[in-house]
């Protein structure tokens, strides 16, 4: 940009910065505010003090145009009670989603007949799908329902068939590569339901004997 400014004076380090922003599209993520935490136990507890423990938090972050997405940190507790949070790194990556998560049929059912959405027509589509589904398959059987369809025969398929899709895409998975550390990630809206930006996340933690993992949950899917 150097040949379009109007002066010959060496500009700071931050009217660079801001400079190059403005022609990067760079996005602040949590420029209007940074609010509404919840916090849980790290899978990974190696290599720390004993009595200290260490911790995920997630955050809502409202940026630009005050759309909120879920943002991360990482700290420990030790002993004394003293938290200490690990700086954040610098940029964060979007996870990739994944397009053939199964859902369970009878849940799926459950939300739908919630939302008033278990008519007719959602039970002629449901009804030919195995107990485990995936969005394709989902799909397919709701295209099948609609070209099955006769003047007057399953009522109620112009406003149900849209319903059973938002829902399915309401519920959705996305994954980080592991060696991603936390504050590296951030969850933006992907959902119908989170067309206005995501609202407060929640983990819990689940415990086998054989593996740990954690299921963030936002409460506008699910």
């Amino acid at each position: 940009m150097r040949p379009h400014l109007v002066t010959d004076r060496e500009l700071s380090e931050a009217r660079k910065l801001v400079i190059g922003s403005y022609f990067t599209h760079e996005y602040s993520l949590e420029a209007a505010a940074l609010f509404n935490p919840s916090i849980v136990l790290h899978p990974d507890q190696s290599e720390l003090p004993t009595g200290s423990i260490r911790f995920v938090l997630s955050l809502r972050a409202t940026g630009e145009g005050h759309i909120s997405s879920i943002t991360f940190r990482t700290g420990v507790v030790d002993t004394n009670n003293q938290i200490t949070i690990i700086t954040p790194t610098r940029f964060v990556t979007e996870p990739h989603a994944v397009l053939d998560a199964p859902y369970t049929k009878s849940q799926f059912l459950r939300q739908l007949a919630e939302l008033r959405f278990a008519g007719e027509f959602t039970r002629h589509t449901m009804d030919e799908l195995p107990a485990t589904v995936t969005l394709p398959k989902l799909k397919a059987a709701i295209a099948f329902g609609r070209n099955q369809l006769i003047d007057g025969e399953l009522n109620g398929s112009a406003v149900a068939a849209p319903a059973i899709l938002d829902l399915a895409h309401s519920n959705y998975q996305v994954r980080f590569p592991a060696d991603y550390r936390m504050s590296e990630r951030v969850i933006f809206p992907r959902s119908p339901s989170q067309r206005n930006g995501i609202e407060d996340a929640r983990f819990v933690l689940f415990q086998h004997d054989r593996w740990h993992a954690i299921l963030l949950r936002d409460l506008h899917g699910l």
